[in-house]
């Protein structure tokens, strides 16, 4: 059973900006299909607000189409889930769609940088991880093994999930 996660916002648009780096080598391995992304909405915004930064832009280069890059990488690899839930984190609830994504859309892992959710260590039956840290673990085959809970509800029947849309290549 491939691991299936959830980056945040940071994590994809790292990916963006340097396809080499750890957040770029998720993304390949999801392209390889030898793991499952499941990204929201609310992520699709988030990454595009992002791509509004000046800093980011400049690595990106002015030629890069963020929302190009963005639609193509999400339909050639990841299921859009749609969903909202309740608060959890009371002090940070712009993560609450995160940790709703990463519940709903039956993630084996979480991946990101913000230290408040990596302070969590998991969040049901997701483990929550930097882009190198699960790396290391998916080299070891025990290391990115599931929460054993995780692995009886993967993918229940009455989620809401689509394929993100085709993109063509010229725009």
């Amino acid at each position: 059973m491939a691991s299936c996660l959830v980056l945040d916002s940071m994590v994809w648009a790292q990916a963006a900006a340097d396809p080499r780096g750890p957040s770029g080598a998720i993304v390949e391995l999801a392209r390889e299909r030898a793991l499952v992304l499941v990204a929201s909405p609310y992520i699709r915004a988030e990454v595009r607000l992002a791509s509004h930064d000046v800093g980011f832009r400049k690595r990106l280069g002015s030629k890069f189409d963020v929302d190009l890059w963005l639609e193509s990488t999400l339909a050639a690899c990841a299921e859009l889930v749609d969903v909202t839930g309740p608060p959890v984190l009371l002090e940070h609830a712009k993560d609450d769609p995160i940790l709703w994504l990463a519940a709903a859309g039956g993630a084996s892992h979480l991946v990101t940088w913000e230290q408040r959710l990596l302070d969590l260590k998991e969040y049901r039956f997701t483990r929550i991880l930097t882009p190198p840290a699960f790396l290391r673990a998916w080299r070891n085959p025990a290391g990115h093994e599931p929460l054993p809970e995780w692995k009886v509800l993967r993918r229940a029947a009455d989620l809401p999930r689509r394929r993100a849309p085709r993109v063509a290549a010229g725009g």
